[in-house]
């Protein structure tokens, strides 16, 4: 049977430039990143943030938001910040449990990306729950041209799980340029041997700092482009030398 949604995606996104943001176990920051890097690319696009965590979304409280969306020719996205567009199961489910697997998370996947409206967004972040859950194996299968940054805590054992999702990415001819190790104090990079392996399967690694009350933040984020400077001048140059020539 075709699913006549699987071509609405393909309309609605064929010219957006997608990023997954992902990686190998839960807590490790991938919605943090995700929050962080909206910042700093809204700074130059308009920046649309789909959190595909749906059993247990987080980024509407990240960006404290009690937005919801507008119906217009699809769902028109709240402006949780200037130029950043949030995409939150949340809107639906209203802080109520979601128990759903299989097809079922498949259909909202589709369901969610057909109803929504794309046209005024340049760039897409997608947070994305840990592992190979079915959320980053419909991206495989209905998004094929998504581009995977990789999210590790500094940690030996967050580097072993990494290592391993990173070989399945590979294997599946995956684009994944960039490596974010969260949690640093002081660059000291824990299991140096499995870090050094990891590492060179990117272009680029980024050292998160550890940022002390970073949920503090959140009721006035635009205050952290002062409090971590060169974290933020970072971010920028990801933004400068991997996407502005794609989505400007």
């Amino acid at each position: 049977m075709i699913d006549i949604r699987v071509e609405g995606i393909k309309k609605n996104l064929e010219n957006k430039k997608i990023i997954v943001i992902c990686g190998s176990k839960g807590g490790v920051g991938k919605s943090t990143l995700t929050f962080l890097l909206s910042l700093v690319f809204s700074r130059f696009v308009k920046v649309g943030v789909c959190d595909l965590d749906f059993t247990g979304s987080s980024l509407h409280i990240i960006f404290n938001s009690t937005s919801t969306f507008k119906e217009e020719d699809g769902i028109v996205l709240p402006e949780v910040l200037k130029n950043v567009f949030l995409l939150s199961v949340n809107f639906f489910s209203k802080d109520n449990p979601l128990a759903l697997r299989g097809e079922e998370i498949t259909d909202v996947f589709l369901e969610l990306l057909t109803i929504t409206n794309w046209k005024d967004i340049n760039l897409l972040l997608f947070d994305t729950p840990p592992t190979l859950t079915d959320p980053i194996l419909d991206i495989f299968r209905f998004l094929p041209k998504a581009e995977f940054w990789v999210v590790s805590s500094n940690s030996i054992l967050s580097f072993h799980t990494t290592l391993k999702f990173v070989k399945l990415l590979k294997e599946m001819k995956k684009e994944i340029p960039i490596l974010f190790v969260n949690r640093i104090f002081e660059n000291d990079v824990k299991g140096m041997d499995v870090y050094e392996e990891l590492a060179k399967n990117f272009e680029k690694v980024v050292f998160v700092p550890f940022i002390k009350d970073l949920e503090s933040f959140y009721i006035d984020p635009y205050k952290l482009f002062d409090s971590e400077i060169t974290l933020f001048n970072e971010l920028q140059y990801l933004f400068t030398q991997f996407l502005r020539k794609e989505v400007s």
